[in-house]
């Protein structure tokens, strides 16, 4: 599962990480890609430490990796910040942030690198969430890429890339990688949606949303969840070795 949760904040605007733990415990996902969380942010989340709160109550593991990371008021050591987090049910054997080069904007933005063991098979798994301008998405993808052939292991990418199938940041990565919906919806003849652009009766409309799977995994089904826990719907893939 990948899933933006805007530091679960829903469509009601209330902040409700519960909400949040039951769409991921509904689905039961072995690996949930997480993006817009807050790790002791700040007022609006009650300094919640959302990954390690929504993996304890979940049974899981779980990383995390600031875009902005927060220092003060917290001791050093402890991860803390604003960014992406992984949750798994298999083991996890440490992970990295790599932060992706800023080009003409003004957040930052990183890459959660993690080497997860699934079935006694070794894999690499991504999870980012991409700028807001083509030319830094552009420049982000070509970082994703690199880091993570690096590891010369299966590979499950996961993250809002903030444009639509297609598009060429997306089609840098379909170049070496499947696009695990894509693939469900040539099968079924289906569109996925994840996010609200021009709907105008308040559905997702677009996909911006994304699941990559190097050729080493077989992809079975995708499709997306219905919540108002965030004003991203979570896309899942159902996903094996081949």
């Amino acid at each position: 599962m990948t899933y933006n949760i805007r530091h679960a904040r829903g469509l009601d605007g209330r902040v409700d990480l519960g909400r949040v733990s039951r769409v991921i415990r509904e689905v039961n996902a072995d690996l949930v890609g997480l993006q817009e969380v807050d790790q002791h942010w700040g007022l609006r989340s009650g300094f919640a430490a959302q990954a390690a709160r929504l993996a304890e109550g979940l049974g899981m593991r779980w990383a995390f990796a600031a875009a902005v990371p927060r220092r003060w008021p917290f001791p050093a050591g402890r991860p803390c910040g604003f960014g992406n987090a992984l949750l798994s049910r298999f083991p996890v054997f440490g992970h990295e942030v790599v932060t992706l080069p800023r080009h003409g904007t003004r957040e930052n933005r990183c890459l959660l690198v993690a080497r997860v063991e699934a079935s006694g098979r070794e894999m690499v798994v991504g999870v980012t969430h991409l700028g807001l301008s083509r030319e830094e998405r552009l420049v982000h993808v070509q970082t994703v890429r690199q880091r993570l052939e690096q590891a010369g292991l299966p590979v499950i990418l996961m993250g809002d890339w903030n444009d639509r199938p297609g598009s060429p940041e997306v089609t840098a990565i379909t170049a070496r990688w499947q696009d695990a919906a894509a693939v469900a919806e040539s099968l079924t003849g289906t569109q996925l949606a994840t996010f609200r652009y021009d709907s105008r009766d308040g559905r997702p409309d677009v996909r911006i949303d994304y699941i990559f799977a190097s050729p080493e995994f077989r992809v079975h089904s995708a499709w997306t969840v219905e919540s108002e826990a965030s004003d991203h719907l979570p896309l899942v893939a159902d996903l094996d070795w081949v």
